[in-house]
């Protein structure tokens, strides 16, 4: 399964129009080093699969994560799924799951994201 990504941080831009693959080990090591939002204004980091469903997260301090899931019905914007006050650790479960295939509608049930 290929995984892409997109990202916003002081050190790096990858627009979400033009996401690029990325291994596992890497994923971690961008959650890892990306900015909270006081050092960088506008961070995030999304995920996409195969299936075109996204996962993607803003850094709110060191250990504190929002976490967003747009909902696309028919090709469209719907709504999104959203969870706040995620740990880093948390954060990390979530990607792991991402990248074994998991799809946004098991990941929301096993992370209890609405």
């Amino acid at each position: 399964m290929t995984i892409t990504v997109f990202i916003s941080s002081e050190t790096m831009e990858i627009p979400a129009s033009s996401p690029e693959p990325v291994s596992y080990a890497s994923a971690v090591n961008l959650l890892r080093e990306m900015p909270t939002d006081l050092e960088y204004d506008g961070n995030f980091i999304g995920f996409i699969n195969e299936d075109d469903e996204t996962v993607q997260f803003i850094r709110v301090s060191r250990d504190s994560w929002l976490m967003d899931i747009p909902i696309v019905v028919k090709g469209k914007y719907d709504h999104s799924l959203r969870k706040e006050e995620l740990t880093t650790e948390n954060v990390e479960s979530i990607v792991a799951e991402f990248f074994k295939g998991k799809n946004i509608e098991q990941i929301s049930k096993s992370f209890k994201i609405n």
